[in-house]
Parts: C-alpha cells; structure tokens; sequence
C-alpha cells in the first residue's frame, strides 16, 4: 500500500523534518509501511552424507535438511548447486544427469532421460549458475561452459575455448554475482570472470590458494550481497573479495559442524 501527496507518492524515502519514515499510522491504522529487505536462505550439498544443507552464513554450521538418503534417487555424487526460475537445481556425476532438489526434505527429481547431457565426452558436471534467465553449467572432462535445457537436461556448449583460455582444467564453482558470471577452479585455485558468449575465462587477482591456503575450491553462490565459496582443502564456508580473489573465512566450524568433510555445490533461495 502506497500514499501520496497530490500525486507523488514518496515510497521509502519519506521524511519528517531530517528524519526518514519507516511508516504512517493514521489512529491505530498502519497507513503505509516500508517494505523489509528481502532476506534467501543459503544451501550446501556435500558428498559424504549425499545430502543437502542450510548453511549459518554468521558461524559457518550446517543443519541437514530432512533424512533422504543419496536424495532419493542413488545420486552420490553431488555437483553444482542453483535456484534458477523459482526452482533449486543439482547435477550429479554418479548418473551424470540435471535434478530439481525439494528444499523441504532433500529429495531429488531427474530432468529429462537424456545421457551425460547429449554431449559427448562430458561425464564430470561440476557448477551451476543461473545468470540472465540461463542456467550454465561447467564440465570438468570438456573443460567448458555449457547452457542447460531445464526441460530436458540437454546441454550445449559456449563457445570452443581450451581450459576457458587460461589452463583452467578441473572448474568447479559457478555463481552469478552483480551482473557477472565467476567461477573457481582447481587448477589455478582462483577466482575468475566468465565471457558467456565464448567461454573465455579472465583471472581475478592474484591471490594465491585465496589467499587462505585453500587449495580446493567448491561450491560458488551469491547470497544476500555477498558471493560465497565453500572449500575441501580447509574445509570451509568463505566470503570472496571480487577485486582481488582473496578468501574470509566465515566461523571456525569443523567439516561445518555436520562431519561432511566433502562440500560441493552452493546455492541462494529466496525467502517465501
């Protein structure tokens, strides 16, 4: 509900004097409220328990979501993780195929019957991102960017870059992050930008090992304004500078407080 002075409604900048209303009360009568800043939920799978998680984004801890095991359809292998079109998506490399995740109990849904996405030689997918109404996905084998179809899990690929042009060979986390496509790999254990018309990778930083000793990065996701990474080598929820690729590490947890010492994909969901 808006209100207005003539015909201006000034929204959330409304003032009284030097200072800024959060709302109008006429009586007892809320007239007009400011709108709360929207807030998502940040989710981790990992490939010790095959299960999918909350993530405290303040201690770095992990609650389990519901008991499925292998998410209900012998995947034990999880990949890349995003919430894409109002929809949570996994890939796995144990069936090589594309997944809709229930955030309620865990449980996944294969997309489509085709194989190890319709292309050949691709049997290791790894991140996924949802960036300007595309989901994309990085394959480990190929060494490439790919879009995927949501309807039937097919991919196609970006371009014919060689190792994304900079001997990136084992990419893993994917996120799409204030309009920028990034990604991390093992090789180089970096942070980089991604050209989605041709694939091509551009370093960000120096950084070496993020600057942490964090020697294999997983999972990528925006959340909240902030991108975050989750690492095997430490074992470890990260927040990520984007000028210079370096790593904070959030909390002191242990394998996240859960024992999964295997943290793969990273995904931000909205709140309902």
């Amino acid at each position: 509900m808006g209100i207005r002075f003539g015909n201006s409604n000034p929204g959330n900048n409304l003032r009284v004097g030097t200072e800024t209303v959060g709302g109008i009360a006429i009586g007892s009568t809320v007239a007009w409220k400011r709108s709360a800043t929207p807030t998502a939920t940040l989710y981790m799978v990992g490939g010790d328990a095959d299960a999918l998680y909350t993530l405290n984004t303040t201690t770095g801890v992990a609650t389990r979501v519901g008991s499925t095991r292998r998410f209900g359809v012998s995947e034990t292998s999880p990949g890349g993780l995003a919430f894409h079109n109002g929809t949570l998506y996994m890939v796995g490399y144990d069936n090589i195929a594309l997944y809709t995740l229930n955030t309620n109990n865990g449980r996944a849904r294969r997309v489509g019957s085709v194989i190890a996405f319709g292309v050949s030689g691709e049997r290791s997918p790894f991140g996924l991102a949802s960036h300007n109404g595309t989901l994309y996905m990085v394959g480990g084998e190929t060494e490439a960017l790919y879009t995927l179809n949501t309807n039937t899990g097919r991919a196609t690929r970006v371009g014919s870059a060689t190792a994304f042009g900079v001997n990136e060979r084992s990419p893993t986390g994917l996120a799409s992050h204030n309009g920028t496509l990034y990604m991390v790999g093992w090789s180089n254990d970096a942070l980089y930008t991604l050209n989605t018309n041709t694939g091509r990778a551009t370093r960000v930083g120096s950084a070496t090992d993020f600057g942490v000793s964090e020697n294999a990065p997983e999972g990528l996701s925006s959340h909240n304004g902030t991108l975050y990474m989750v690492g095997s080598g430490i074992v470890a929820l990260y927040t990520l500078n984007t000028n210079t690729g370096r790593a904070t590490r959030v909390g002191s947890a242990t394998d996240f407080g859960v024992s999964e010492s295997s943290p793969e994909g990273l995904a931000s969901v909205p709140s309902t």
